[in-house]
């Protein structure tokens, strides 16, 4: 069965509330960014879902970073758009 360190099963009887403890700790996390979103310090919900209408992003790390690249360079374009056409001397 392989090397296993004799105190295995006494740690784990000790750790009872590790799963407890990491629950809490993530309904704490989701909390704090639940305030930080309604105060608008943040825009979107870190590990959130992607929004509706995007495509569906690479398996590949390299394609599916050039993917968000490209995301989020159309999203600055077409704000920097939108703020040029109601800017000064426009109704």
């Amino acid at each position: 069965m392989g090397f296993q360190p004799a105190d295995l099963h006494d740690r784990d009887a000790d750790n009872n509330d590790t799963g407890a403890a990491i629950a809490e700790g993530r309904r704490r996390w989701v909390e704090r960014m639940r305030a930080a979103k309604a105060q608008g310090e943040i825009d979107r919900f870190p590990g959130g879902r992607r929004k509706r209408g995007l495509p569906r992003l690479s398996k590949n790390p390299i394609i599916r970073k050039a993917q968000r690249i490209v995301e989020k360079a159309k999203a600055m374009a077409i704000t920097r758009l939108q703020q040029c056409r109601s800017g000064p001397g426009r109704s």
